[in-house]
């Protein structure tokens, strides 16, 4: 696997091979539909690596937001994207294997038997189906960023609101009159800067799924003729995308921790802005615990929750921010798996395993959701 996808496809001397025997026969059309697939799987790797690039300099500007419930808010929109981007480049890895796998075996028995049959050598079912499943992954993570755009966008005028009307209590306090929140520059600050980066992309990546929708429509051809010579079955070209890529992944390197690492806890009376309201930070966990009990029976708070603060050095992208763990009454689930380096951490693991003992209405919860309803 190395060195397919070390090496360009373009570039494979097998794949080069093929292309000069399929010229020599007078097989212009499937030379342009093989070459043309080669070099849609070769962009497509090297384009999705520039945007995970490019989401690591968006990360960077993070630094810069001064509000934990926008940073927080801000840092989900892109490792949401990122995840979608990781599993796309990782489907295009196993796609140019498995294409790679059909041009040495097509080779192969030219050599052989002076046979030359793309259509039962090449899965251009199996291929077409992971081209699918690409696309998808392109959709959801322009979705992500179209979503997550407009809510930073949103979540920066409730904040620039909430400040003129704390400023109101003030001035009414003190006598004098109220202001009227003055409009927001949306062209200005750190949020207009993430928005602005999140937009490059979605451009960049709109081209990318337009590109993967005109490589599909070209297959079209080929898996019909694929199918008329063969039959494969789809559900077992999609078993194995499922098991390469499955395979790939535990492949993995897991990551290894920083043998420093430390968490600390906080308890906020509102978990989408932690600063508005009562918020307790820099506790154990059975402070975090004491302290959002304690909140939750004011009855004045809007979605109270318990939080984390992870420092580890192995992975600066996430650390020393500000991360739910308890939301909604239950674990914030959805919100640890956006980021793999969280949810497989082992601080954060014996976290939340020490909070169902701390609230065992969680356990609870938990087994209700897996009761099959009758």
């Amino acid at each position: 696997m190395e060195s397919t996808l070390k090496v360009p496809l373009m570039e494979q001397e097998q794949l080069e091979e093929l292309l000069r025997i399929l010229d020599e026969k007078g097989m212009k059309e499937e030379k342009e539909q093989v070459s043309g697939l080669a070099q849609y799987l070769d962009a497509m790797d090297t384009q999705l690596g520039a945007v995970l690039k490019e989401l690591g300099d968006v990360k960077e500007q993070l630094g810069v937001i001064q509000d934990q419930g926008i940073k927080a808010a801000a840092v989900r929109v892109v490792a949401k994207v990122e995840g979608k981007v990781q599993e796309a480049r990782e489907t295009i890895h196993v796609l140019k294997e498995k294409f790679m796998d059909g041009v040495q075996r097509t080779v192969k028995n030219f050599r052989e038997k002076g046979i030359l049959t793309l259509a039962k050598t090449i899965d251009f079912l199996g291929l077409q189906k992971g081209i699918q499943k690409v696309h998808s992954q392109l959709s959801q993570s322009v979705l992500s960023m179209d979503r997550g755009i407009d809510r930073l966008g949103s979540m920066a005028d409730e904040l620039h609101a909430a400040k003129t009307h704390i400023g109101n209590i003030g001035r009414e306090l003190a006598g004098k009159g109220s202001v009227k929140a003055p409009g927001r520059d949306v062209e200005r600050g750190s949020v207009y800067q993430m928005q602005k980066g999140l937009y490059h992309l979605m451009g960049t990546m709109t081209g990318m799924k337009d590109r993967t929708e005109k490589m599909l429509s070209k297959m079209e051809r080929l898996t019909e003729h694929a199918e008329h010579l063969k039959k494969p079955s789809i559900r077992e070209s999609l078993k194995s995308i499922q098991s390469e890529g499955t395979e790939h992944e535990k492949n993995r390197k897991e990551t290894e921790h920083d043998k420093h690492a430390s968490i600390s806890f906080f308890a906020a009376e509102c978990m989408e802005f932690h600063n508005f309201g009562e918020m307790q930070e820099n506790l154990t966990l059975p402070e975090a615990v004491r302290e959002y009990q304690r909140i939750r029976r004011k009855g004045t708070a809007k979605g109270p929750g318990i939080g984390f603060v992870l420092q580890d050095q192995t992975i600066p992208d996430y650390s020393g921010i500000q991360w739910p763990l308890f939301n909604r009454r239950e674990i914030a689930a959805e919100e640890l798996k956006l980021i793999p380096e969280y949810q497989n951490h082992p601080l954060i693991k014996e976290s939340v395993e020490e909070l169902k003992q701390y609230l065992p209405e969680l356990t609870k919860n938990e087994k209700q959701k897996k009761t099959p309803e009758r």
